[in-house]
């Protein structure tokens, strides 16, 4: 395929599509806030541990948030690039918005936030928007990966694309209230973790894009 400018990411043979390995750190769509991240709360303790649960083993999304507008939140990678990414070029995040125009097909693709580690690190800054659920209840997500060449090879972009549902398909994840993890490489979240606290003692996060959702009060 030819080289691709999106995302932020630089140009580069794109490896194709694959499947967006989504976790959601466990009871976070019944706390009273999404924002900040849990273990922006307090300091770390010396063991103070996160259980995050693959999106996709929900029974069900919430149908509460069809036709509802929400606030998704970029926080950042988790838990933090340096430490948990440093294999990969570059990255960018897109919400891919619905069409509310019947006579324009979509979806629209936003590009909301975007890294690269050269010639200098460069992150985006956190941010929040608002994005539509319309009726078929599905909230859709894609990440671009920038993976560097060895010797002899050239440098690779996977693209990597999730549909948040609020119903019960099978094998997808489900788009509740809460805090996600959005996987950079293929199946991190594929099964449940425990997470440390950054800064407490605990086996490395798979290098993964923190995301939070939270309806809009209308």
């Amino acid at each position: 395929m030819g080289a691709v400018h999106r995302c932020g990411v630089s140009a580069a043979p794109l490896a194709g599509v694959k499947p967006l390995s989504v976790g959601v750190f466990e009871g976070s769509d019944l706390w009273p806030s999404v924002d900040p991240l849990p273990w922006q709360r307090r300091p770390a303790e010396k063991q103070a541990w996160y259980p995050v649960t693959p999106a996709a083993s929900l029974p069900m999304g919430d149908t509460n948030l069809l036709y509802r507008s929400l606030l998704v939140t970029v926080h950042g990678l988790y838990p933090h690039w340096a430490q948990s990414c440093p294999e990969i070029d570059a990255a960018g995040f897109e919400v891919l918005f619905p069409s509310l125009d019947p006579n324009v097909p979509g979806p629209f693709p936003f590009l909301a936030w975007a890294f690269k580690r050269k010639p200098g690190w460069n992150a985006g800054q956190r941010l929040s928007f608002p994005v539509p659920v319309e009726g078929d209840g599905l909230l859709r997500l894609a990440l671009l990966v920038r993976w560097p060449g060895t010797k002899g090879t050239a440098p690779r972009i996977e693209r990597f694309e999730a549909h948040l549902t609020v119903g019960r398909d099978v094998d997808q994840p489900k788009l509740v209230r809460g805090i996600y993890l959005l996987g950079l490489s293929p199946g991190s979240w594929d099964s449940p973790k425990a997470l440390a606290a950054p800064g407490a003692k605990g086996d490395a996060a798979p290098c993964s894009l923190a995301v939070s959702v939270d309806p809009i009060v209308e």
